[in-house]
């Protein structure tokens, strides 16, 4: 029940409240709940990460196909020096590497929504705790959807969803939200960090989920 002046005369309003969550963004921009890659989309980030960095996404796998890796993000120098979250579809497993140390996940279903963290050498996957200390610092820059191996792009052939992705590495901040441009619909993710709007960088389009409004 929507309660109105009973009295004479008009009630004085102060000024409007913003602070949405719509609101992070410019007004150019629309917040959608995710973004979805259908194994042809990626992007190549900005982001150089070491055994100091911290991150945190919110991820999950919607298909699976016949490849036997598909990469949810990732960047490699080397087989000792990596970042890399992985599903082996032969094996139904799902992997995340940092540095050197390899953690095998506890997965009951592969389609799940799944929060996975990285902070002060620890790593955190849904409600597990793992110990992942180690030292490295790789050269070649961070991709989504995919993985950055030595400047070669390997891309996904399944399909998978972002909500949100945040990342602290060599003292600079990230936020990726997932949204469009209202000029032209196209997908991205936008660091309200930085102010830079990174788009699809393969072929096709990103799907996006439903608007977020207010």
């Amino acid at each position: 029940v929507f309660y109105t002046n009973a009295g004479t005369g008009e009630f004085l309003v102060g000024p409007d409240v913003g602070g949405g969550q719509s609101s992070i963004l410019p007004q150019e921009y629309q917040l959608v709940d995710y973004i979805e890659g259908d194994g042809r989309q990626y992007i190549t980030t900005d982001i150089l990460l070491n055994s100091n960095s911290s991150l945190e996404v919110k991820f999950q796998i919607t298909e699976q196909n016949s490849t036997i890796y598909m990469f949810v993000l990732g960047a490699r120098d080397s087989i000792q020096k990596r970042v890399e979250l992985i599903y082996h579809h032969s094996n139904k497993e799902l992997a995340f590497v940092f540095g050197s140390v390899i953690t095998q996940l506890p997965i009951d279903n592969i389609n799940d929504v799944n929060v996975l963290s990285v902070k002060n050498g620890k790593l955190k996957f849904n409600e597990w705790e793992y110990e992942i200390s180690n030292e490295f610092a790789l050269t070649y820059p961070l991709a989504v959807f995919s993985n950055n191996q030595q400047g070669y792009i390997v891309q996904n052939i399944s399909k998978n969803r972002f909500w949100k992705f945040t990342v602290n590495t060599n003292e600079k901040d990230y936020n990726f939200i997932p949204c469009y441009r209202k000029s032209d619909n196209v997908a991205g993710m936008y660091d309200i960090v930085e102010g830079k709007f990174y788009t699809n960088q393969g072929t096709g389009e990103f799907i996006v989920g439903p608007d977020v409004i207010g």
